[in-house]
């Protein structure tokens, strides 16, 4: 058990660069990609059942929600 714990920080030592590039991929990934889209879907639901006939009121709740989430100045 021990000797493939030493084996796992061996290989962890020696591609330390590679890990770290992969986990800030990863992060701006979720970032940019998947935050927005899961706020947009909450925001979407202020709006109710049928945002292609929303009214202006409920836009304003949408854009400030957005506003609200970080997502809109």
């Amino acid at each position: 058990m021990k000797e493939k714990i030493k084996k796992v920080i061996t290989i962890i030592n020696k591609h330390k660069l590679i890990l770290v590039i992969i986990l800030v991929g990863v992060g701006l990934f979720y970032w940019y990609d998947l935050r927005p889209i899961k706020i947009r879907k909450e925001c979407l639901r202020v709006m109710g059942e049928n945002p292609n006939f929303a009214s202006k009121n409920q836009v304003g709740k949408y854009r400030a929600c957005l506003i609200e989430k970080g997502l809109e100045r």
